[in-house]
């Protein structure tokens, strides 16, 4: 999960360990994309054309698939990595950050994200 506090970005692992990037979290998504190749807008449009159109969509970098609490361009906005949902509750995850997670619309956000991963699974092309 990377989510804003402060000044700051924090990244929570699985086992909610978590570091500390001394940058907003677009800042931080955009490195995390270029360092596989990438961009953030590039990321956002790729995600738009497979799932055509879709309002506050996940993203794919590196095979992980993040998914916004947010519109992206809010301040607060907080992405969720859908691993996550393999090893915590939304409840668990709220708890963590003090926020309600556990809504019709976060359960929505993990639909979509889940949408995005079949998508991109069903894209896969054995180099053999």
């Amino acid at each position: 999960m990377i989510y804003p506090k402060g000044t700051s970005t924090y990244i929570l692992y699985a086992d909610f360990s978590f570091d500390v990037m001394n940058m907003c979290v677009m800042d931080y998504l955009n490195r995390l994309c270029l360092a596989h190749g990438t961009t953030w807008d590039g990321c956002y449009q790729a995600s738009a054309i497979l799932l055509k159109g879709c309002y506050k969509r996940p993203i794919c970098i590196d095979s992980n698939i993040y998914f916004p609490t947010h519109a992206p361009s809010f301040k607060k906005c907080i992405w969720i990595n859908l691993s996550f949902m393999n090893y915590c509750s939304l409840e668990q995850l709220g708890s963590w950050i003090q926020q309600d997670l556990n809504t019709p619309k976060m359960k929505k956000q993990i639909y979509e994200a889940t949408r995005l991963k079949s998508i991109l699974e069903s894209y896969h092309i054995d180099p053999s």
